[in-house]
């Protein structure tokens, strides 16, 4: 197992920070320098309007994805409908959940700006080789 899937044991992730704190800290502590690691992937109830919050309580903690759907509850579309049948999850038999393409691009604008932002904040250390051996059958010119 590597991931967890997990909303901080509550009905959403940006609701439940602190129970996602508690975790990456565990996550830290333990298995940082791990080389197979573990990843927590918050999920549930992240959108456009709180993704900057979590992204800012979470990622100097090692947040490195999240998970959404970006979708809502829409009409279906079928003409027929026979009775006593129906699609059987959502507000009701006829309803559809759809990811909708303008919050998915609220959320990766949010994403991108903060990237940038961490970037500029947490410069990347250059990468160091070790032995020249991990450089051999490189074409280095």
């Amino acid at each position: 197992m590597s991931i967890i899937n997990y909303s901080g044991h509550g009905p959403t992730a940006p609701g439940s920070l602190d129970a996602l704190k508690k975790l990456f800290q565990i996550r830290k502590d333990v298995i940082e320098n791990d080389p197979w690691g573990l990843s927590i992937l918050p999920g549930s109830g992240i959108n456009g309007q709180n993704v900057t919050q979590l992204l800012g309580t979470l990622v100097p903690l090692g947040l490195k994805e999240i998970h959404m759907s970006g979708g809502m509850w829409v009409e279906s579309t079928m003409s027929f409908r026979r009775e006593g049948m129906g699609m059987g999850v959502g507000q009701n038999e006829w309803h559809m959940w759809r990811t909708q393409e303008d919050k998915i691009r609220e959320v990766r604008y949010a994403l991108d700006s903060h990237s940038q932002d961490h970037a500029t904040l947490y410069p990347a250390a250059p990468v160091v080789f070790e032995s020249p051996s991990v450089l051999e059958g490189t074409d280095s010119g």
